[in-house]
Formats: C-alpha cells, sequence, structure tokens
C-alpha cells in the first residue's frame, strides 16, 4: 500500500508540479535497465534525504556527491539542506541531460552532473559525503569503492542506501559504521560509514 501511495505521489508531483515548469525528477526511469548493472532512476524524496543526513553537522562546510545520479533530484535537495558543493555522477546520458535541464531550470548553475562510469571518475577526493541508492550490481560497486579509497586523503562519510552485500569489503577496508537504520519513509536500509 505505501509503494501505491508514493507512486500516486510522485504521478501527482510530475504532471501537476514539475512538468508545467519544464522539471523531471520524480518519474521512475528504467532506460538502460537491460544492462544488468545498473538498476534504473528512482527519486529519493527531499524528506527521506532530509532524514538520511540529519546527523551531519556543518553541512556548509560539506561537498556531497550523489553516485548514481540519475535525473538530478538528490543533488539539487542536497544543496538546498546547506552543502557547499552538491554534484552528482550519471553514466546514462539521457538522464545525465536530463538532470542538467532540471538545474538550468531551477537557475542552480552551481549544481553539476558528471557523465561519466562511476568506476572511472577520477575527482572522488573533492567531495566529504558520497551518496548511493543502489545504483549498480555489485561488481560496479567493489570498483567504485576502490576507486574512493585510492583517492582519499582525509575523513569521508559514505551513505548506502537500499541493497548493499558488500558489508564485509568495505569494513575490511577501515571503514567505520556509524550508523544504521531502515528509512521510514521507503523502508529501505541505511548504512552509514565513516571511511
Amino acid at each position: 500500500m505505501r509503494r501505491i501511495l508514493r507512486g500516486i505521489n510522485y504521478f501527482f508531483n510530475y504532471f501537476f508540479v514539475e512538468a508545467p515548469r519544464g522539471l523531471d525528477f520524480s518519474m521512475r526511469d528504467l532506460a538502460g535497465i537491460e544492462n544488468k548493472s545498473y538498476n534504473g532512476y528512482a527519486m529519493t524524496s527531499k524528506k527521506a534525504l532530509k532524514n538520511l543526513l540529519s546527523f551531519i553537522e556543518n553541512k556548509e562546510e560539506l561537498s556531497f556527491l550523489d553516485i548514481g545520479s540519475g535525473k538530478g533530484a538528490v543533488v539539487y535537495f542536497a544543496d538546498s539542506l546547506g552543502f557547499k558543493n552538491s554534484h552528482g555522477i550519471e553514466y546514462n546520458l539521457r538522464l545525465h541531460n536530463i538532470a542538467k535541464k532540471n538545474f538550468k531550470v531551477q537557475k542552480k548553475y552551481n549544481l553539476q552532473s558528471f557523465n561519466v562510469k562511476a568506476e572511472k571518475f577520477n575527482l572522488y577526493n573533492n567531495y566529504d559525503v558520497y551518496f548511493l541508492f543502489n545504483p549498480f550490481d555489485e561488481l560496479i560497486y567493489r570498483k567504485v569503492l576502490n576507486q574512493i579509497l585510492s583517492q582519499k586523503t582525509n575523513e569521508k562519510l559514505i551513505i548506502f542506501y537500499g541493497k548493499f552485500t558488500l558489508i564485509n569489503f568495505i569494513e575490511e577496508s577501515g571503514a567505520k559504521l556509524i550508523n544504521s537504520f531502515i528509512c521510514p519513509y521507503r523502508k529501505n536500509t541505511v548504512k552509514i560509514y565513516s571511511l
């Protein structure tokens, strides 16, 4: 029932709030899902993100990166929650272009979407908080985590939202679990590590 209500809310929001303004954040998008390593786009709501990030202090001093950012909703919401910088990585060109359009329509020229494979991204060290809402399969996850770890020079936070099976891998890398809970909005598991 909760899933149906969320779908109705996204549908209403898209057709009556976003589309008339030239935006597209809400609607689920399975473009590219034939690639087994990609899970499609589903928006994380601002309420859910605010809840996930509520424990982080001094956001205005931190840079935020959404890995697998799709249409850019989380990037936009993180900016409105006060982060110094908020950017995203999205490999799917169509979703990346929608994100760029959304930022332009909102006149948020400081927001950025990088169209690159997450495992090839070479600017991870420029960010303090990484957010991943189950964007990849386990093989890609492992490659992305290796990229992050190889570039890390100071303490970082990584937030896994949804299915995450690499707990042993991340903990063997020296990461410390600092919070774990169930999101009250989607009932997804949340695991937050300090790297």
